[in-house]
């Protein structure tokens, strides 16, 4: 096996755990939890992908709501580069024009 079939062998293991953990605390219906990991084989002529995960959602309005966050939190924030007036504004500025 490779590291990689290792590591979501394992990975698929922990995320059972996590699923036993929410319902040994009967939380089924409360938490919202998404867990997840994937690797991707860029073949031009059969491209690959290899995911493991599990999830759980009290309401599909719940999971999306999670999903966004997530999405939103992982996205790199790009600042102006030091000394420019951009950057000046970012960390002095106030959000007004004066």
């Amino acid at each position: 096996m490779t590291n990689i079939e290792l590591f979501l062998q394992e990975f698929t293991e922990k995320a059972r755990e996590m699923t036993a953990l929410l319902e040994k605390y009967k939380l089924e219906e409360e938490v919202t939890m998404a867990i997840g990991a994937s690797h991707t084989i860029w073949d031009v002529d059969e491209p690959k992908v290899q995911i493991a995960f599990t999830s759980n959602a009290p309401s599909l309005e719940d999971f999306d709501e999670l999903l966004c966050y997530i999405q939103e939190a992982t996205e790199t924030y790009e600042s102006p580069k030091e000394g420019t007036i951009d950057w000046w504004i970012d960390k002095f500025g106030d959000g007004t024009l004066n």
